[in-house]
């Protein structure tokens, strides 16, 4: 399998938007980008902003946010690796510090945001990315959620088809709704797959954490968990079973875009081997969450020290597991 890492920063600061480069966000350096070289993820999944690249929705992307993605894509390339972008908005757009859920009327017969507007900044995005080399896949949204009477299913379709107009037969991510869980993906997304691609190049991408939650802040010790889950150790393994069944049950593939767990344990080692065994025997890809330049003090992070010198512990445990992966698209 090949194992990947979230290169988060670009959509950092959602409080103060657009904000400021340096102060609010920032984006993945060379230093950061030959690290991952070195240490063999060469596949990367990096986050923005949707309002950073497109301020207004349908309107034209901002040069200088688009200009900063592109350089971070001809970095990775000078490097041999490679880069999936997605917007880390949720499902959602502001507008005036109001959160807009794509396709939600506002009760006085407006839409502000339509699947058409998701649409619009795909096209514009992958035409002004001009099939850059260095970009492997665009992932159509990070983690939609609580999308009321909006259909996700419906939204990325036409995400999908417009993508496809274009010309373009680069993969494509699909999430699912419901935070894209791995575990209730068949309650939040139904029995069957949805997208139809005319390249037929696409893979459905689920998240997956350990924690109480499921949301991966591992609020919980270790300790506190095992008491409320004596199989704790197998848990990986159950929580992401979901996903990969559904998708062996309709014949399409799928991915891991988000796994993590706390360093400073050792013990939850093996719940994530668990994980990366099952994900591994399905024959998909896993992207650890998360790293970036201001990562150093997360717990489940996986960014090294400020010199590069110390590595963080899951590093070489990830490192051991991989062989294979994704064929190159």
């Amino acid at each position: 399998m090949k194992i990947g890492v979230n290169l988060s920063g670009a959509e950092w600061g959602e409080g103060n938007l657009p904000g400021e480069l340096g102060r609010d966000y920032v984006f993945p350096s060379e230093r950061s980008l030959q690290y991952w070289a070195e240490q063999g993820l060469t596949r990367l999944r990096v986050p923005f902003r949707w309002e950073r690249l497109q301020p207004t929705p349908s309107g034209p992307l901002d040069e200088a946010y688009l200009e900063q993605l592109v350089l971070a894509a001809d970095r990775a390339g000078g490097l041999g690796l490679q880069i999936a972008y997605e917007p880390h908005n949720f499902g959602r757009y502001r507008i005036e510090g109001t959160d807009w859920i794509i396709d939600q009327a506002d009760g006085r017969g407006r839409t502000p945001v339509t699947r058409y507007d998701l649409a619009d900044l795909w096209v514009r995005f992958v035409l002004s990315l001009g099939q850059h080399p260095a970009v492997w896949a665009y992932d159509l949204m990070n983690e939609p959620h609580d999308m009321g009477d909006s259909d996700w299913q419906r939204i990325s379709q036409c995400v999908v088809g417009a993508i496809r107009e274009t010309g373009d037969t680069k993969l494509i991510l699909v999430p699912g709704d419901g935070w894209s869980g791995s575990e209730w993906w068949k309650q939040r997304n139904g029995r069957r797959a949805w997208i139809d691609d005319p390249a037929g190049n696409f893979l459905y991408e689920a998240h997956c954490y350990f924690d109480g939650n499921r949301g991966g802040g591992y609020a919980l010790s270790y300790d506190e968990e095992l008491a409320r889950d004596p199989d704790l150790a197998t848990l990986g393994r159950r929580r992401v079973a979901p996903f990969i069944d559904w998708c062996r049950d309709n014949g399409v593939g799928g991915l891991l875009g988000e796994f993590g767990i706390p360093y400073a344990d050792p013990r939850w080692l093996p719940v994530m081997d668990g994980f990366l065994d099952a994900v591994s025997e399905a024959g998909m890809d896993a992207f650890y969450w998360a790293a970036g330049e201001w990562w150093q003090d997360y717990a489940i992070g996986l960014q090294p020290s400020a010199d590069y010198a110390v590595h963080r512990p899951q590093l070489l445990h990830l490192k051991d597991r991989m062989s294979g992966g994704l064929e190159e698209s």
